[in-house]
């Protein structure tokens, strides 16, 4: 590989070295292949899911922190 080494780092030489690399070792990189509209879907549904997951996570210790500070016991969830 040309850009072996541990040359101390400026901006200009790795920006230079980021632009020429497609040139000089282009054939090392792999095709990016578009992402399938199926696929999509579900990274946004996982994505959906996540988030209501998150929110159902923090309604329940916000439930758990009001009952503690008026010394009402929260029911366990087993």
């Amino acid at each position: 590989m040309p850009f072996e080494g541990s040359a101390p780092k400026s901006d200009p030489g790795d920006s230079y070295k980021l632009a020429d690399y497609p040139r000089t070792d282009g054939h090392r990189l792999r095709r990016l292949v578009p992402v399938d509209s199926g696929l999509r879907q579900l990274q946004a549904l996982v994505h959906l899911r996540d988030d209501h997951v998150r929110a159902r996570t923090a309604v329940g210790n916000q439930l758990g922190a009001l009952l503690e500070q008026h010394w009402v016991m929260p029911p366990v969830v087993v």
